[in-house]
């Protein structure tokens, strides 16, 4: 959330001011917080020229909450705590391909929260906690007809790899500050 509000410089605007070139300075801030906070993460990076998808681990959490400097103000703050509903996949390694699968939350059990993972027709639940963590954490492979988790191994030349051994990274986030 804090790279979300993280001022970025835009070098080249035209001023419409003076219609010259400048540089300025862009930030992120909500008037208001949405009930639903759909987020795309950045996964792709660019390298000699072209864009390449970022592989490296990313931890999603289940609660988020929205600090108050992201906040422009007062209007309808107050509630500042999301919950995690889906994660939506991409397994692939590069971003002109892939497949999606997401995990949907379902609930929540004795150890925590409890998803539903969906890949095309086949679909398994995790619902123990050591399972959610490496759904949420690593970007191992899922069987999604067990639910079981293989080991990430990547080749010298990945692009024979089955797609059932190649990264699973998360693409969007959806939060809300609704329970369902």
């Amino acid at each position: 959330m804090k790279l979300l509000s993280r001022p970025e410089v835009i070098t080249g605007y035209r001023s419409p001011r003076t219609g010259g070139l400048i540089d300025v300075t862009k930030k992120i801030l909500f008037d208001r917080l949405p009930k639903v906070l759909l987020m795309q993460l950045k996964r792709f990076h660019f390298s000699q020229g072209e864009i390449a998808k970022d592989v490296s681990a990313v931890e999603i959490e289940t609660e988020l909450s929205v600090p108050s400097s992201l906040c422009n103000n007062t209007k309808n703050t107050s509630n500042k705590k999301y919950h995690l509903h889906a994660v939506i996949f991409h397994i692939g390694l590069g971003v002109q391909h892939g497949h999606y699968t997401v995990a949907i939350r379902s609930g929540s059990g004795e150890a925590g929260p409890v998803f539903t993972y969906i890949d095309d027709d086949k679909i398994c639940l995790i619902e123990n906690i050591d399972s959610v963590r490496k759904l949420l954490t690593t970007h191992n492979p899922i069987n999604a007809l067990n639910g079981s988790f293989s080991a990430l191994r990547l080749a010298r030349d990945n692009n024979n790899l089955p797609v059932t051994q190649q990264p699973r990274t998360p693409y969007i986030c959806i939060y809300s500050n609704l329970w369902i």
